[in-house]
């Protein structure tokens, strides 16, 4: 899509998605796209924004397959800011976007009509024999502290699969996402992955534990790993590195 938009902040986050609405008011996300205000003209050379100018820049959104039934509509949502999928924005900011006159944003969209070439015809695949079962219902727990302007979510998540007969994997992942909504600047992912499979009376076993934190100039970025087999440590290993930010 291509956006013309301005902005009270001089890096604001921009948040593209597209929904199907149904004829009863439900939603379905098709696709999104995000782009850092710093990123309009470059994503190597990021530069703050006038904040007393528009710009029209191409938001470019996940690549996808999809078929608008009869009575449905289009829905296109602009936002600034995508908690927990992309890093916590600064609150306060403003985006005002032009939709009309020789600037206005646009969403392009492919079109198929009756003289459209026939789609391809696909090879039907076998059947797979794969099976999943979630061991514990997934979880998403928020809590905020209205005094302070702290937020936490947390998410858990568990499942076992069968890829195979005598092959079973199980893995889990645990997540707490820390932010405040008066100062996004300060931020922290703290994650928990463990994966194991099980095969001919052996048990090999991964755990990861990620850590990421932000300040107003780094990331700050941790993961250990422990890999186990049979209960016996085989392998360990920790990377740990700060990134500047970069105008993120």
């Amino acid at each position: 899509m291509t956006l013309t938009a301005s902005s009270n902040s001089t890096n604001p986050l921009f948040v593209a998605k597209l929904s199907d609405v149904g004829p009863s008011g439900e939603s379905a996300l098709i696709c999104r796209g995000v782009l850092n205000g710093s990123r309009l003209s470059s994503m190597t050379d990021p530069q703050p924004m006038d904040d007393s100018k528009s710009y029209r820049a191409s938001i470019e959104l996940d690549a996808t397959a999809w078929k608008f039934s009869r009575g449905h509509r289009v829905r296109l949502s602009i936002s600034g800011s995508d908690f927990p999928n992309s890093w916590p924005a600064k609150s306060g900011i403003v985006i005002d976007i032009e939709t009309g006159g020789e600037n206005q944003s646009l969403l392009q969209l492919p079109v198929l009509t009756a003289d459209t070439k026939k789609s391809p015809e696909f090879t039907k695949s076998t059947k797979a024999t794969y099976k999943s079962v979630a061991t514990d219902p997934p979880e998403w727990r928020t809590s905020e502290d209205p005094l302070t302007g702290n937020v936490t979510l947390t998410v858990n998540r568990a499942s076992t699969n069968t890829v195979r007969d005598g092959v079973e994997f199980t893995g889990s992942d645990s997540v707490i996402f820390s932010t405040n909504r008066n100062n996004g600047d300060e931020s922290r992912i703290e994650g928990k992955s463990t994966s194991e499979i099980s095969y001919d009376a052996v048990s090999v076993r991964s755990v990861a534990v990620q850590k990421i934190d932000s300040d107003s100039k780094f990331f700050h970025w941790e993961v250990d790993l422990t890999v186990t087999k049979d209960g016996q440590p085989i392998h360990e290993r920790t990377w740990k590195q700060s990134f500047p930010r970069d105008l993120m």
